[in-house]
C-alpha cells in the first residue's frame, strides 16, 4: 500500500471540514446537550439506512419496471417519507416513556428552557436531519473521501 502524499492528506482534509463542519457544529451545539436528541439522530440514520435497503432490493427485484423509472421513483419518495413518519412516531413513544417515569426533556434555547411548541420541535427536526444528512453522505460519498488519500486519484473517475 502507497503512503498518502501531503497534497492527498490536505485535500482529504479539506473535503472532511467541507463536509462534516456543518453537521459538527450542529452536533455540538443542539444535539449532544440533550440525550434524546442523540438517539433520535442515531435511530433516523439507521431508519434512513433501512428503507434505502428496501427500495434497493426492490429496484433489484423488479428488473421488468427499470423501464417505468417513474414508478421507482414515486416508491422510493413514499418509502421515505414512511420512514420519516415512522421516525417520528418512534420518537413521540420515546418522549411519553421518559415522561412516565419523569424523565421528560426539556428544549434548552440559550440555557433557558423553552415552551413554545413551535420553538420545541426545532431541535427534533434538526437531529434527524442530522443524522440522515451524516448517513446519506458517509454511504454516497465515503468511498469518494477514502479515494482522495490514494496518490494521484485526484480526478479520477
Amino acid at each position: 500500500m502507497v503512503a498518502a502524499s501531503t497534497s492527498s492528506w490536505l485535500s482529504f482534509s479539506g473535503v472532511m471540514l467541507t463536509t462534516f463542519g456543518p453537521a459538527a457544529v450542529l452536533i455540538k451545539t443542539v444535539i449532544a446537550p440533550q440525550p434524546d436528541l442523540i438517539i433520535l439522530a442515531i435511530l433516523a440514520a439507521f431508519a434512513w439506512l433501512m428503507v434505502i435497503s428496501c427500495v434497493a432490493i426492490v429496484w433489484l427485484a423488479l428488473v421488468p419496471l427499470r423501464d417505468t423509472m417513474w414508478l421507482l421513483v414515486v416508491y422510493g419518495v413514499l418509502a421515505q417519507e414512511a420512514g420519516r413518519y415512522g421516525t417520528y412516531r418512534v420518537y413521540q413513544r420515546l418522549l411519553r416513556g421518559l415522561d412516565k417515569v419523569g424523565l421528560k426533556p426539556t428544549i434548552r434555547a440559550g440555557g433557558e428552557s423553552v415552551s413554545s411548541q413551535l420553538v420545541a420541535a426545532v431541535p427534533p427536526a434538526i437531529a434527524c436531519g442530522v443524522g440522515v444528512g451524516l448517513a446519506q453522505t458517509v454511504i454516497m460519498y465515503g468511498d469518494f473521501l477514502l479515494a482522495s488519500l490514494k496518490p494521484g486519484t485526484l480526478y479520477n473517475p
